[in-house]
């Protein structure tokens, strides 16, 4: 293979294993879905989710799982860390208020305590295999059988009892959705703000958010055990709405935005930008100091060479350091002659004459 091929071939497995490191990280800004075709996600992964927020605390959750290993899983469910409870708490916690669960599968929620609670009738005899297997502050649906390749559909209704950070101007609600989970293929998180109540909004990762009308929609995708969560600053009546848990913190706007600030999302954009040039990079560095020298190279020599052995030069005109053939041979013996190692008679060889 050419140099020039082969150095096409480097730089260009290069930049593939960049533009997969910016696919799976969303770094790829006019790809708006993250995960086309469900690359990379595994056996299982959520294909799509939706989350309808409203800011009395109410959110509405749709999970569209893709299974794609038949008889291995069974049980679909999301997970807190917020605490789970369904009776009052005198701290931040999740209301579960209702499950409906992927055809055949047994709703069930297992509380801060570890308490499992079965949300059908029917499903009451797998309480004891949920309770060892579910984990505390998880909702979601047991199927028995272990479901089949296919897709199934999980959803949930919560009551969410956050803190509230509040000033005499504005009050601050951080919402995380999850940080444990599955591959999220798409994301579709809709904020249903008719008050106007929201005046800005964060997202963690970024991802993209716009305004249409009253709603706030957020969109995108996330990798594995990515953060997702959401970030806003409230107009202080926010408080009288949401049956919350309200602090007084001072300066709540200079807090959210220099919190904004210290993320490391420059960082992460400078790694980002070093991905993508480091091709370029590997280009420039080819073309001032890694091309091969070119020189001219006559077929033979017709003097014993002065600075190097005769098999060194040898081996470069033939280009194996294994094939010593004759032609090596005799030059050695030349250069012996010539430094007075040996001695070669020349004077009984027979002159032979050509006839014209």
């Amino acid at each position: 293979m050419k140099e020039e091929r082969q150095a096409a071939v480097l730089i260009g497995i290069v930049a593939l294993i960049g533009l997969g490191g910016l696919y799976l990280t969303g770094g790829i800004p006019f790809l708006e879905e993250p995960f086309p075709a469900g690359l990379f996600l595994g056996d299982v992964y959520v294909d799509s989710y939706r989350a309808d927020l409203y800011l009395n605390g109410t959110l509405a959750e749709r999970f569209d799982y893709q299974v794609k290993s038949s008889g291995k899983y069974r049980m679909l469910y999301r997970n807190w860390k917020m605490p789970l409870s369904s009776q009052s708490l005198d701290i931040p916690y999740i209301e579960p208020l209702s499950i409906l669960p992927t055809s055949g599968a047994v709703p069930y929620v297992r509380d801060h305590n570890g308490t499992v609670q079965i949300l059908s009738a029917s499903g009451n005899r797998y309480n004891s295999e949920i309770a060892s297997l579910a984990l505390v502050n998880e909702a979601g649906g047991y199927y028995p059988q272990r479901f089949s390749t296919g897709q199934y559909q999980m959803e949930y209704l919560f009551r969410i009892h956050p803190y509230l950070e509040c000033d005499q101007e504005l009050c601050h609600w951080n919402l995380m959705l999850a940080n444990e989970h599955l591959p999220y293929r798409q994301i579709a998180i809709y904020i249903h703000d008719p008050d106007e109540l929201i005046v800005e909004l964060f997202t963690h990762p970024q991802l993209r958010t716009q305004k249409e009308g009253e709603i706030w929609v957020i969109t995108g995708g996330s990798p594995k055990d990515e953060l997702i969560e959401v970030e806003m600053l409230l107009l202080p009546q926010t408080a009288n709405i949401i049956e919350g848990i309200t602090r007084e913190v001072s300066n709540v706007y200079q807090r959210t935005i220099t919190a904004q600030e210290s993320e490391g999302s420059s960082l992460l954009f400078v790694l980002r930008f070093l991905v993508a040039a480091l091709p370029m990079l590997l280009i420039l560095v080819y073309l001032l100091i890694g091309r091969e020298k070119r020189y001219t190279v006559p077929r033979a020599l017709s003097t014993p060479p002065s600075r190097r052995r005769p098999w060194q030069v040898n081996m470069l005109f033939k280009g194996d350091a294994f094939d010593f053939d004759q032609d090596g041979f005799y030059a050695t013996l030349l250069d012996l002659h010539k430094r007075d190692i040996i001695r070669i008679d020349t004077s009984h060889i027979p002159h032979v004459s050509h006839p014209i």
